[in-house]
C-alpha cells in the first residue's frame, strides 16, 4: 500500500475517534520509504508526533514526539515547524526555551506560505526580546502587522494596544 493511502486511513480513523489504529497507520506510513519525504509521509510524521503528545491510541511520550515532530519539520510540514517554533518559544513539550531555535522553526514556517500564528509568536519574540534573539521593535511590528492583517486576533489586540499607547 502506497503512503498516500496508509496516511488516508489513519485520518479516517483518527476523524472517527478511533485513535488506536489511526496511530498504526500514521506509524506505518511515517516508516514508508519512498526514497524521500512526500507530502503524506511528512504529515504522516506531524499526526503521529500528535498522537504520541497526547497520549491517543497510545500511551503519552513526550520525547518521542518531539523526535517526531522534529522529523515532519526537517521533510518540510510547516504545521509541525509552527509546533517545534512555539514549543521552544515557551519550552514546551520536553524542550528547553530556546529563542534562536524557535526562530530558526518560525522563519520557516512563515517562509513556506500564510502562518498567522507563526508571525504572531515571531512578533512577540522581537518585541519583548527573549534568550538567544534580540529585541528589535521594527521587525516585531512587521510581524504582528502582517499577522493581523490575515486577520490572527492576538495580533490585532496587540497591535491596537500599542497604538493606543504611543497616542497617549
Amino acid at each position: 500500500m502506497d503512503v498516500g493511502t496508509t496516511h488516508r486511513l489513519g485520518e479516517i480513523c483518527y476523524g472517527s475517534g478511533n485513535f488506536k489504529d489511526a496511530y498504526e497507520w500514521f506509524k506505518k506510513a511515517s516508516e514508508q520509504d519512498q526514497g524521500q519525504a512526500t507530502f503524506n509521509n511528512r504529515d504522516s510524521m506531524y499526526n503521529l508526533a500528535i498522537c504520541l503528545e497526547q497520549g491517543q491510541g497510545v500511551e503519552k511520550k513526550s520525547d518521542e514526539a518531539l523526535k517526531w515532530c522534529k522529523r515532519a519539520a526537517e521533510a518540510g510540514c510547516t504545521q509541525a515547524m509552527e509546533t517545534l517554533g512555539s514549543a521552544y518559544s515557551k519550552g514546551l513539550n520536553a524542550v528547553e526555551k530556546d529563542g534562536g531555535i524557535s526562530g530558526m522553526w518560525l522563519e520557516q514556517a512563515v517562509a513556506e506560505g500564510d502562518h498567522p500564528a507563526s508571525l504572531v509568536i515571531l512578533g512577540q519574540t522581537y518585541l519583548h526580546g527573549h534568550p538567544g534573539v534580540d529585541k528589535d521593535a521594527t521587525l516585531g511590528v512587521e510581524y504582528m502587522e502582517k499577522a493581523a492583517e490575515q486577520g490572527h486576533p492576538a495580533a490585532q489586540l496587540e497591535l491596537g494596544m500599542m497604538y493606543v499607547q504611543r497616542g497617549k
